[in-house]
């Protein structure tokens, strides 16, 4: 079966066959230690051809389209316009097609390992928005760093693939997240900034929902969204690496729970143990100890 890329209906995806990707790189011993490899990059100028089917790469991908337009068509958001400057992000059981109108030249990394998945589950890729509009000059940049290291077995390589890759996935995030900004993210942005320079204050959720002018609800969702926590686990994270800063400059116990916050003491001991897995006066006994022996050296 053949539909051109003007009379793609969700039913008509739907009727595609599919067959998986048999192109895969045996990862080295060190490359699956790491937990991220780059299984190939490559270049291409392609002409339009028919969809005939769904592939099912098996790994990790982003391609970009540099000259040209064309369709993007996946089992999982159906059919898009693929222009100039977008980029695709391939998952592993994502079905999926992708034609030019007429021509286009795509670059393309595939990657693969199991921090992949954890990148994926923590929400810096998303397979229900698999294009990114007007990001391929990161894809391009990531390719040309990594262009060198393709033919290149030392450690080191192996280390800076990985980099190269994790860059361009936060960059990629970065790059969604500006574009669809808007007024409640930029106050939770702002409501992380307030916390950060204010940890000694009355911090609440109902407060700093007031500040932002959002519903309490609808608040927290936007921050764990935003952050990857909940509002309060967020705050005790920067109270509690305030006071782990105060206490290895020799602050007192007590005085390094007021100045993050904590009024009661024995509470403040209890958060920090539970968050560092020691009290707070082993820690200072240590770190101060540390610092001493680095001013005196």
């Amino acid at each position: 079966m053949d539909i051109s890329t003007s009379s793609i209906s969700t039913s008509s995806i739907a009727a595609l066959p599919t067959y998986r990707e048999e192109r895969f790189r045996t990862p080295s011993r060190l490359e699956s230690r790491v937990g991220l490899w780059v299984d190939r990059i490559g270049a291409a100028s392609r002409c339009h051809e028919p969809i005939r089917r769904l592939r099912l790469l098996g790994q990790y991908a982003m391609v970009a389209i540099e000259k040209g337009a064309g369709r993007f068509v996946s089992s999982v958001a159906g059919s898009r316009v693929f222009r100039a400057g977008d980029v695709a992000i391939l998952f592993p059981d994502m079905a999926c097609a992708y034609t030019p109108d007429v021509q286009w030249e795509s670059r393309w990394i595939v990657w693969n390992g199991p921090e992949a998945l954890a990148l994926v589950q923590l929400g810096f890729l998303r397979p229900r928005r698999p294009l990114a509009s007007g990001a391929a000059s990161l894809v391009s940049a990531a390719f040309d760093r990594l262009t060198p290291l393709m033919q290149e077995e030392g450690k080191a390589s192996v280390l800076e693939r990985k980099t190269v890759v994790l860059e361009l996935i936060r960059l990629l995030y970065e790059h969604g997240a500006a574009a669809q900004a808007s007024g409640p993210e930029r106050a939770i942005r702002t409501a992380v900034t307030f916390v950060h320079e204010n940890p000694a204050a009355g911090l609440s959720v109902p407060m700093l929902a007031r500040q932002a002018h959002l519903s309490e609800t609808h608040f927290r969702r936007l921050f764990k969204r935003y952050t990857g926590q909940r509002p309060r686990e967020f705050i005790t994270g920067v109270r509690i690496s305030r006071a782990k800063a105060l206490l290895a400059r020799g602050v007192s116990i007590k005085q390094a729970a007021r100045r993050c916050g904590y009024e009661d003491v024995f509470y403040f001991m209890r958060a920090f143990k539970k968050r560092v897995g020691e009290p707070p006066g082993r820690f200072a006994a240590r770190h101060c100890t540390r610092s001493l022996r680095a001013r005196s050296g």
